[in-house]
């Protein structure tokens, strides 16, 4: 169901990834919160993003740069491309549970692309759990509740969130 892919792009197309993610002109944009699902008010409940692809449209000058990734899962169509950045916390702590779609269709899929090493989490409903790890990929069924963590060990944590239609027999 959860399919994990660790060195998921060759080195030279993830430095590029990295580089523009983690570099100082990569403009990124507050969001109020972490999730949509999630409106318990906390101070600490806020991201800064940047959307790359939404609504069958490319949404980002820098769109280009994710092409490896985009070839290498090889979608119908994409849904949505969206980056998170998360601050520090002083402890671990969970988001709330959600799904980015929700859609019932098997092909449909959610992934996780990790941009930096931290000690947050993605967790899953079930319990499972994956670390942040450089260049690992994640993926699953859109309609799979899930959650991500604060981390206490970076200055941030950036993982990149795709949605996209997939063949059927690649599921």
């Amino acid at each position: 169901m959860i399919q994990e892919h660790k060195n998921f792009l060759k080195k030279e197309e993830f430095k590029k990834i990295y580089d523009l993610l983690m570099g100082d002109n990569f403009p990124w944009y507050f969001n109020n919160n972490k999730t949509f699902f999630d409106k318990n008010y906390n101070i600490y409940d806020w991201q800064l993003t940047h959307t790359f692809y939404r609504n069958f449209n490319i949404c980002s000058s820098f769109f280009n740069f994710l092409e490896p990734l985009i070839k290498k899962i090889n979608p119908i169509s994409l849904l949505r491309i969206k980056v998170n950045l998360t601050a520090p916390y002083n402890e671990i702590i969970s988001y709330g549970m959600h799904t980015d779609f929700d859609y019932k269709e098997k092909n449909i899929k959610t992934g996780i692309f990790y941009i930096n090493k931290n000690n947050g989490l993605t967790i899953f409903e079930n319990n499972i759990k994956y670390k942040s790890e450089k260049n690992k990929f994640i993926f699953f069924p859109c309609n799979l509740k899930h959650a991500g963590t604060t981390h206490t060990d970076t200055k941030q944590r950036i993982v990149l969130n795709i949605n996209w239609i997939w063949a059927t027999h690649n599921s």
